[in-house]
């Protein structure tokens, strides 16, 4: 398989060796295995991660269909990983070199900032592109929708059961007035 990586493919016409990389398995998936390969001896090389689909994932999850969500979001809306490409039972794609934040970091105001910022854009995002519906319809009945419409009927019964709950407070409860919300 080719892939054109940016670094990893522009190194004068060679072809990277296997005993250049290095591969390291992150912990922590659940459907996947997942590994950074990288290239310590050329240092303008950047990681990538290689993610392997676990057995029976694709019972789970649509590969194709997360491929086209991936797509789009990368392409059109500048959010995700670029794919660099794709095999039978996985993919090559962009690494993100972070670290996960404190709970510190996110109640400071300008990372809560740039957070609500970038939920915001992925909040943006034509849901139609992305499960190619027409307007005329706007996805009414397909899949996503009726599972969202699922999801806060459940969500809307444990919020009521929580609100009702002794301890939270008459005036909080009238204020929000979760039967206008509901609603």
């Amino acid at each position: 398989m080719t892939l054109q990586i940016p670094g990893w493919c522009a190194r004068l016409g060679e072809t990277m060796k296997l005993e250049q990389m290095k591969i390291y398995k992150v912990s922590g998936s659940l459907t996947n295995a997942v590994c950074f390969v990288s290239c310590p001896s050329v240092p303008t090389v950047k990681t990538v991660l290689l993610r392997i689909y676990g057995p029976s994932s694709s019972n789970l999850i649509s590969r194709p269909r997360e491929l086209n969500i991936l797509h789009v979001l990368s392409s059109r809306y500048g959010i995700g990983p670029r794919i660099y490409g794709t095999f039978e039972n996985g993919r090559v794609e962009e690494y993100f070199d972070a670290l996960a934040l404190t709970a510190a970091q996110l109640r400071d105001p300008t990372i809560s900032a740039w957070i609500g910022a970038r939920k915001a854009e992925l909040h943006r995002v034509d849901i139609e592109a992305i499960e190619k519906t027409r307007s005329g319809t706007r996805g009414e009945n397909v899949e996503w929708e009726i599972a969202a419409r699922k999801n806060f009927q459940e969500w809307s019964q444990s919020a009521r059961d929580v609100l009702n709950l002794p301890s939270v407070n008459a005036n909080y409860k009238k204020a929000l007035d979760f039967d206008l919300f509901i609603k």
